[in-house]
């Protein structure tokens, strides 16, 4: 039975990131995303949630990428070479998610999860 408000745990978030790049990676994909075909393929992952629930949580991904994407310019965030994380000023990530000031303070799966997020939604939308 569908869920009536969607909570997407990280390993299903994961799980539909890749299967979305899977889905490129057959040629499943035109300028405006995943066709008819595509989304098929990935629902059936999904008996949990509603059509309209999985495109919805696709689509948010795209434009926190985008967010993203676009606040880098002008932010200050870059990626830590040392730790392969982001590295942004702490009042970054106080104000975009409510996340202590002092970066030590971040659990560590919110930080990879969003890591992981952005990694597999730029080998999505730049390929």
């Amino acid at each position: 039975m569908p869920r009536d408000q969607a909570h997407w745990e990280p390993s299903e978030t994961a799980l539909l990131l890749k299967l979305a790049i899977e889905e490129k990676q057959k040629y499943n994909w035109n300028q405006f995303g995943l066709p008819k075909d595509g989304w098929r393929n990935i629902y059936s992952h999904f008996p949990q949630y509603t059509h309209k629930q999985v495109t919805n949580k696709f689509d948010y991904l795209k434009q926190k990428y985008k967010q993203w994407k676009d606040a880098q310019s002008g932010s200050g965030l870059r990626r830590d070479t040392a730790t392969g994380g982001i590295a942004a000023e702490p009042e970054y990530w106080q104000t975009q998610y409510g996340l202590p000031n002092d970066p030590d303070d971040c659990t560590e799966p919110v930080v990879s999860l969003l890591l992981l997020i952005l990694l597999l939604l730029s080998s999505l939308l730049l390929c």
